[in-house]
Formats: C-alpha cells, structure tokens, sequence
C-alpha cells in the first residue's frame, strides 16, 4: 500500500496527471458552452457531413448544415472546402442575394452573415439576442396591448429557463432587405442587411418553417397546422390564408400574386388560386354516377357506345337445391 502511494505521489506521475488535466480543460470547457458560442470544428469530412441546406452564390455552390459545417465549391461540386464559422449550431436555410453577400440561420437563434461569397461567417444574432429582442418589443406595447403582456411573460419564461428560439429559415430580396422565421411564431425583419433587426408580430401561436419574398413587402409564410401567413406591408400586418389541409407545412415557391406553391407533411401541395387570400389543395373531381363520361380529344368524333337500363341484365339469384337427410 505504502508502495503504490509513493508510486501516485512521485513527480512523473503528477506531471502526466497535470498535464492530462490541462489538455482535458478545453474539452470540458467546450462541452459546457452552448453550441452558438463555439466556433465549428474544422474537419476535412466536412462536406460528407449531413448538409441541410444549399444555395448559389454566383457560381459559387455553398451548403450548410450540422454542427455549423458549411462547405463551398467552385468548380461545380468537384471539389469542396471548409469555411470558417464561428458557431457549431446546426445551420437550417441560406440565403445568397448576391454572389459576395450571404445569411445562414439556425439552432440556438443563430443569423450568420458573410460578405465573401461564403468563405468566411460571422455571427450577427444568436439567441440570447434574440429573446431581448422580442422583450424590448413586447415591453414597448404591453401597457396598451393584452396580448403583448401575455407574451412578455412567456418571453421572461423561456429567458429564465434557458431556452432560446431556433431559426429555421431566411430570406433576403436584396443585400439590406430580408426575413428569418422560426419557432414560436418568431419572425425578424432587417432593411439594413442584418445590423439591426424588427420583431414581427403576428396574431397566431405556431411554429413558422418556410418563407418566400417575392417583393420587398410581399412576403408568404408557411408553418405547423397548415398556417400560411401572408403580408403585402413588409410585415407591418399579417394576414392568415385560408387552407384545407392542417399538415405542417415546410416549403414555400412564391413570386408575386397567385403564383405560390407550398408544401408539406403527407404529400400535402398548395396552389393559390387568387392573388388575395385563398390557398386550396387541387383534388381530382369525381363526377357524379351515371354522368356520361369525359371525350377525349382524339375521340371527339368515335361513336360512344351508351347504355340504358334495359340493355344491362338483372341479376339472378340462384336457385339452391334442398339437402337430402343422410341414411343414417
């Protein structure tokens, strides 16, 4: 015993210990800071890494995804190389307006930015931003506004218990004017290409997954239980779009107008049928029975072939011979 305690004591062993303990700290440290405040590890597997979003940047290909990876390409996907990003949240949705300026959103209330065509990030917002900017809205309106009270409170809430919204997708029209939407109907406005940014508030309480901007105020949103929000005011008023579906709804395609497709869970596809407010879902129409039915257009001039009821046969019942008894 004696013997194995003056082997634990003696100088080597401390050192290796010691020296152990320090290459261990960063470690232990990373594992205790929040994602959004640890930059991405550089990894030569980065692009074989699960990517959960892609856009252009010129000719340049940029994707994103897990862990804060993202990767670009020049030369049509050949080849990839890692840019440097300075969270290792997992990144949702880019958004390039231009070959030189992009946005990267995600986990933890993440915005990103960069201005060299994706190479280099920068963190504009994270979540701890994120909820102080939607106190200092909600404060501004709660002594006149019910609702912005209510909120308020769920905003101290989720501050206090440490949960931070996550951002699940951007939009930019132009490099100054863009959108972020994301989880507890959170949705960002910028005119300033991300220095500053503007809560939107809306009247419903839902997760917001997709958005398109087809003009500077002409904006459609897309979320949980077939929500489609749309505003013609750059976010000032949102008006919720009448649907036939109540599946999340991921994806939105719009340009202006009755031009918009969404979809989503279960197969669900939506066109919008006017410029105003309705969206519906295009069922196959069953025609009612006995309708004639439908002439191609090859067989426009093929003589039909129509049936009444006295050319169809009646049915028969038949005729069941009784059993005979066994001669037991």
């Amino acid at each position: 015993m004696n013997m194995m305690s003056t082997d634990l004591a003696s100088p080597a062993r401390r050192r290796l210990c010691a020296g152990l303990a320090v290459g261990l700290l960063p470690l232990a440290a990373r594992a205790i800071r929040p994602p959004q405040d640890v930059a991405a590890l550089p990894t030569s597997m980065a692009a074989s890494h699960p990517l959960l979003a892609i856009a252009c940047a010129g000719a340049r290909i940029v994707a994103a995804g897990q862990r804060g990876h993202i990767v670009y390409s020049d030369d049509d996907g050949a080849h990839w190389t890692q840019a440097a990003v300075p969270v290792s949240s997992d990144l949702l949705a880019l958004s390039f307006p231009s070959a030189r300026r992009g946005w990267a959103v995600g986990h933890g209330g993440v915005v990103l930015h960069s201005d060299d065509g994706g190479a280099t990030w920068r963190r504009q917002l994270g979540g701890r931003e994120a909820n102080e900017l939607a106190l200092r809205h909600f404060e501004s309106r709660a002594a006149v506004d019910p609702r912005a009270a209510a909120l308020l409170q769920r905003e101290k809430a989720q501050g206090a218990d440490g949960s931070t919204p996550s951002f699940l997708d951007v939009h930019f029209s132009s490099e100054t004017s863009g959108f972020v939407v994301g989880t507890f109907n959170r949705i960002l406005r910028t005119d300033d290409g991300g220095k500053t940014c503007k809560d939107s508030e809306t009247n419903v309480k839902s997760n917001l997954f997709a958005i398109a901007v087809a003009a500077r105020d002409d904006v459609l949103i897309a979320g949980d239980q077939g929500l489609v929000l749309a505003t013609n005011d750059g976010g000032a008023t949102w008006q919720t779009q009448t649907t036939l579906t109540s599946s999340a709804l991921y994806g939105v395609a719009y340009r202006g107008g009755s031009n918009a497709w969404i979809a989503g869970r279960g197969g669900a596809i939506l066109r919008r049928t006017t410029d105003l407010a309705t969206v519906k879902i295009n069922m196959p129409k069953i025609g009612p029975i006995g309708r004639e039915a439908p002439k191609l257009k090859d067989q426009e001039n093929i003589p039909q072939l129509n049936f009444d009821n006295d050319d169809i046969p009646k049915a028969v019942p038949p005729v069941r011979k009784p059993i005979k008894p066994s001669a037991n």
